[in-house]
């Protein structure tokens, strides 16, 4: 994931770079085991500022959305799921559908002034 994205970073046609990142670098209550994907994840966060910084004079923003995906729900049966859900205020876990538009609005070009952040869309679970 590190890699991934830096080496696709520099070649970013449009004018914006999205990457997904995870909650486990703001999340303390994470179970054990989880010391090298907590680094990832730091990694690809502080990749996100510095890339930011780096690219930003080519009109190019670079930001990461934190959001559940795929891995989470391929990972997880019916009483795991629950399980994630339960911090949320909502008690249950975004779907696509409300966590798309984040991406949509952030490669706009009228959010250019977006860049270098990390938008946590988990719905108040890590504040």
């Amino acid at each position: 994931m590190v890699k991934g994205g830096r080496n696709s970073a520099p070649r970013a046609c449009r004018l914006q770079e999205v990457v997904c990142s995870s909650a486990a670098t703001k999340n303390s209550s994470i179970t054990g085991n989880y010391a090298v994907y907590s680094a990832t994840k730091g990694a690809v966060e502080q990749m996100t500022r510095v890339l930011a910084k780096d690219i930003g004079a080519r009109g190019i923003t670079v930001n990461a959305v934190v959001v559940d995906t795929d891995m989470v729900r391929q990972g997880n049966d019916e009483n795991g799921l629950k399980f994630l859900a339960r911090p949320h205020p909502l008690n249950r876990l975004p779907s696509p559908e409300e966590t798309a538009p984040i991406f949509a609005f952030i490669s706009r070009e009228e959010a250019g002034w977006i860049n270098g952040q990390i938008i946590f869309a988990n719905g108040a679970t890590v504040v």
